[in-house]
């Protein structure tokens, strides 16, 4: 029943929204639902928009870490422009932006591009790639040289690699897909050219497009990018009865 002052988004581990019920025995706790890093979930913002009192309370299932936005913060950003929070999400799951505070991501929404692709029609044809793409809707076959697993900037190829164990032979070719909500070539946001890769649409693809020019002209290099700029980070031991 009190007041939140932030607006939170799950950086690691597993949360659990609790609510009371009314049953013979008295009231019972019940979980509603559970947020977690890789659903991108994010809690908190209807009680800064109406300021309603609490309804349930969030407590930590796994050690993890919440990225917090106070109140006067979030309704400075994302309530002028509501809109911005699918294109928070989609920024928050690319593993190169995750260092980035949720204020810097809302500034870098607005450089995003949707550009769409046709089932079969080509993406990106054996040059490097320029741009990072999210996959808003479709599936998306890249094909690329295993050598391009040796960059330690091109995670969205290895974590669709099976059998990570094998010892792949430099020259040999891979193919993977990618789904709806993945993401590639965010390491063009680092300048980094780490050979060819080709990029064909499985289906009818649309994506979130952000390139290097686009992305720096917001907020400068990455690499020189402060983590601590309007970040705060809470450890899950400190969460016990922290409420929604």
């Amino acid at each position: 029943g009190g007041e939140s002052d932030c607006f939170y988004v799950v950086g690691s581990g597993e949360f659990e929204v609790l609510a009371t019920q009314e049953e013979k025995d008295g009231e019972v706790p019940r979980v509603l639902q559970r947020y977690t890093a890789e659903k991108l979930s994010c809690f908190g913002e209807l009680a800064l928009m109406y300021n309603k009192p609490l309804q349930a309370s969030v407590r930590a299932v796994t050690k993890g870490t919440l990225w917090a936005l106070k109140r006067e913060d979030f309704r400075g950003i994302l309530m002028s422009e509501f809109s911005n929070l699918s294109s928070l999400k989609l920024l928050r799951s690319v593993d190169l932006l995750s260092r980035l505070s949720i204020l810097q991501l809302s500034q870098i929404s607005d450089s995003l591009s949707e550009v769409t692709f046709s089932s079969g029609q080509t993406i990106i044809d054996k040059n490097e790639v320029l741009a990072l793409y999210i996959i808003q809707k479709g599936r998306v076959k890249l094909t690329f040289d295993a050598d391009l697993l040796t960059s330690p900037n091109t995670l969205s190829l290895k974590s669709d690699i099976e059998n990570e164990d094998d010892d792949v032979q430099s020259g040999t070719e891979l193919s993977i897909e990618k789904p709806e909500g993945s993401y590639f070539g965010e390491w063009s946001l680092l300048d980094e050219q780490i050979g060819s890769l080709t990029a064909v649409a499985e289906e009818d693809v649309v994506c979130a497009l952000l390139t290097k020019d686009k992305f720096e002209s917001v907020i400068g290099s990455l690499q020189k990018i402060s983590q601590e700029d309007h970040k705060y980070v809470l450890i899950c031991p400190w969460l016990s009865g922290l409420c929604l």
